[in-house]
C-alpha cells in the first residue's frame, strides 16, 4: 500500500490512513538520518586515510580496493581520495536537503508548525565580507 492516504481503499478509516502516512514519513526521516550517519562515517575514514598518506614519507602507497592491491604514486592516491571526498560531500548535502523536506512533511502530518530555523543556509563569502565591513573588521580576522 504505497502512495498518499487519499489513494488507499475507502474501507480504511481516514484516521488510520493518516496514521499510516505519518508513520511512513517518520520512517523515511529515520532512514535518511541513518544514511547520513553512514556517509559521515565513510567520509571520516577517508579523511583519516588522507592524513595517513600525507604523513607517510614514501612516494608510493599501497591501495586496497576490493580484492586487488595496487601500488600507486602518492599524488594519484591523494587525488582519488579527494575525488571520493567530494562525492561523499555531495551525497551528504543531497541527503540533508531531502531530510529537511521529509521532516517538514512529518511536521505537517502531525499538525505541527514547521520547524523554525531548520531551513537556514550559511552565509556566502561575499555576505560574510559585507557583515565584516558593517562591523568595521575583515571577516577573515575573526
Amino acid at each position: 500500500m504505497a502512495g498518499k492516504p487519499d489513494e488507499w481503499p475507502a474501507e480504511f478509516p481516514s484516521e488510520l490512513r493518516h496514521l499510516i502516512a505519518t508513520n511512513r514519513a517518520a520512517e523515511d526521516v529515520l532512514a535518511n538520518r541513518h544514511a547520513l550517519i553512514d556517509v559521515d562515517r565513510r567520509r571520516q575514514s577517508m579523511r583519516a586515510a588522507s592524513r595517513a598518506i600525507d604523513n607517510n614519507p614514501d612516494q608510493r602507497v599501497t591501495l586496497l580496493t576490493g580484492a586487488v592491491m595496487l601500488n600507486l604514486p602518492k599524488t594519484d592516491v591523494q587525488n582519488i581520495l579527494k575525488k571520493d571526498l567530494q562525492e561523499l560531500d555531495i551525497e551528504s548535502n543531497r541527503i540533508r536537503s531531502e531530510l529537511k523536506e521529509k521532516v517538514n512533511l512529518v511536521q505537517e502530518l502531525e499538525f505541527k508548525d514547521p520547524l523554525k530555523g531548520y531551513d537556514l543556509k550559511p552565509l556566502s563569502r561575499t555576505e560574510m565580507s559585507a557583515v565584516g565591513q558593517a562591523f568595521g573588521r575583515s571577516a577573515r580576522n575573526e
